[in-house]
């Protein structure tokens, strides 16, 4: 071993007579690996974590915008669809609000709906209305003949 590259230095060997339980060779190997591992993490590590950081923030801004984003976007969709579907289904089956909200209505142009309504499908509706009631009418027939039959 040359004295150009002794393997204790001075200080490895005033902390092995300080701490004889561990000895120069101890604090000698602190020494290197700390050198290597101090080089290492400059030229090593903090470009790796700066490529990790800045593809993880954006892949979880990509993923949230894509996601979450279009989930909220597609429930309000769903919540909106949903109020007005509610709404035209509460018209057409007669709920009691929604008729005097909208077609009953002395206000929010409760004229004009009611014109509509009657201009856009009266003589389909009654056309529907009357074969549904005739439909009816004949299976009532057939019941009330067959009762008749049983009981006669």
């Amino acid at each position: 071993m040359s004295d150009a590259n002794p393997v204790f230095t001075s200080e490895d060997l005033v902390f092995g007579e300080q701490h004889p339980v561990l000895g120069p060779h101890y604090e000698a190997g602190r020494r290197i690996a700390d050198a290597f591992m101090e080089k290492f993490r400059e030229e090593h590590f903090k470009p790796m974590i700066d490529k990790f950081t800045d593809e993880f923030r954006d892949r979880l801004w990509s993923d949230l915008e894509t996601y979450l984003l279009s989930d909220i976007t597609s429930n309000l969709h769903g919540s909106m669809d949903r109020i007005v579907e509610g709404s035209v289904e509460a018209i057409l089956t007669g709920d009691k609000w929604a008729l005097n909200f909208y077609p009953l209505s002395q206000r929010h142009d409760g004229q004009k709906v009611r014109e509509a309504v009657l201009n856009h499908c009266r003589d389909q509706i009654t056309d529907m209305r009357v074969e549904e009631l005739q439909a009816q009418v004949a299976r009532l027939t057939e019941d009330n003949e067959r009762w008749r039959k049983r009981y006669a």
